[in-house]
């Protein structure tokens, strides 16, 4: 073969692939297309265009197989069944492409903001008005009780389905009080401070609650999982 041949076959080869490459990734960015809209009609209140990013290559093979190595999806914001979460980012390997959909694992991350964590803690502790900020790693909640300023320090934890809280420190009338002095009643009511994340796919427990400048940054994490439908 002519020096001339090899240049042409070379270069025929070197088309063909840079086709291949160029048919594989248009299909991914419609199949990513595709995906980030079927999550904004099918997930609660979402915040923003939610952006898909299918890792691997080539994505036709994963395609051809019938499921996706590494999916990472990220949105502004969401909702899990009345819980408000911004930043949100969802990591999922081994997803299937054909119904009924599910990953082999997944990690989910978002934020809960102090305003919105603020809501939640009035509805679910009863304590009325409660005004809440963060402070070397503890959630601070100020409220009123029989007209006396309560200030307690607050550190929140992962409970399977639910963000619960335990009490660090307590200040009563602007007085640092130890927590066994208390009224069983008013530590009760503090310690047992439970905020139920129901939105979560079925085998996905929170697994780290974490307080940030923000508010609280939440973890979930969970394997077998089947992706809920909208």
């Amino acid at each position: 073969m002519g020096h001339r041949a090899v240049v042409v076959s070379v270069v025929a080869v070197a088309v063909l692939a840079a086709g291949a490459v160029v048919g594989d990734r248009v299909a991914l960015g419609v199949t990513e297309r595709r995906v980030a809209e079927a999550i904004a009609d099918g997930v609660e209140d979402v915040s923003g265009e939610p952006d898909v990013d299918i890792a691997g290559f080539p994505f036709l093979t994963q395609l051809a197989a019938g499921s996706f190595d590494d999916l990472t999806v990220t949105a502004d914001g969401a909702t899990l069944d009345g819980v408000p979460l911004e930043e949100v980012q969802v990591r999922a390997g081994d997803v299937s492409t054909a119904e009924p959909y599910t990953a082999g694992t997944a990690e989910l991350t978002g934020t809960l903001t102090t305003a919105n964590l603020t809501e939640l803690v009035a509805e679910y502790t009863g304590l009325g008005v409660v005004e809440l900020a963060v402070e070397e790693g503890l959630v601070i909640a100020t409220t009123s009780v029989l007209g006396v300023d309560v200030v307690a320090g607050l550190l929140p934890r992962a409970a399977g389905r639910a963000i619960e809280a335990d009490l660090e420190r307590l200040d009563v009338a602007g007085s640092r009080v130890e927590v066994g002095e208390l009224p069983q009643r008013l530590i009760d009511r503090l310690d047992a401070l439970s905020i139920p994340v129901d939105g979560l796919p079925e085998g996905v427990e929170l697994t780290d609650v974490t307080v940030t400048a923000d508010g609280v940054r939440l973890v979930a994490v969970g394997t077998d999982v089947t992706v809920p439908q909208g």
